[in-house]
């Protein structure tokens, strides 16, 4: 019996997925973004430069981007809408904000890593001339291999990008009936 045998090399990552991953979390920055100039816009009646949908860690950190910082990124907002932001806050128990403010760091998604592959096995086997060497056998082996790609800190990105996008969605839905 003859045995062939391979080596398997973890593939690298394309640059411009790493782009892609970045300008994702951008986007659904951004889409949050627009959001609290629209909620500002509509509250006070015209529009407000410097706002911007913001997250925080920690509550002391929200109140000062709310009350001192100039312009206030949360300007124009009626003290409604204003909760209703402070709620998604990362410490108020909100995790999604947390890893979008997370993964949209411009330095987060440089850091992609490849996993161990995933193996599907597939083949046939079939006779070689069975007239000849009654034992010999010719074999097609078919590997399928998956990677997956992970985030620095070990989370997939697909999955946590499909999360983020999901959450975005549900906000912005949330603000729906406001307008």
């Amino acid at each position: 019996m003859r045995a062939v045998g391979f080596i398997m090399e973890t593939p690298t990552i394309p640059p411009r997925f790493s782009v892609i991953v970045g300008e994702v979390c951008y986007n659904l920055r951004a889409s949050l973004d627009y959001l609290v100039l629209a909620i500002s816009t509509l509250d006070c009646g015209e529009e407000r430069t410097g706002t911007k949908f913001v997250i925080e860690d920690r509550k002391k950190d929200f109140r000062y981007q709310v009350e001192k910082r100039t312009p206030p990124p949360l300007g124009g907002m009626s003290p409604s809408h204003l909760a209703m932001i402070e709620r998604l806050q990362p410490y108020n128990g909100v995790d999604w904000t947390r890893r979008l403010k997370e993964v949209s760091n411009l330095d987060k998604h440089r850091n992609l890593t490849v996993t161990q592959p995933d193996f599907l096995v597939g083949g046939t086997i079939t006779p070689v001339n069975p007239t000849e060497d009654a034992g010999a056998v010719e074999m097609q082996v078919n590997f399928e291999l998956t990677f997956q790609v992970q985030l620095g800190d070990g989370s997939p990105v697909i999955e946590t990008l499909e999360i983020l996008k999901s959450e975005v969605t549900q906000t912005i839905d949330a603000f729906q009936t406001e307008f």
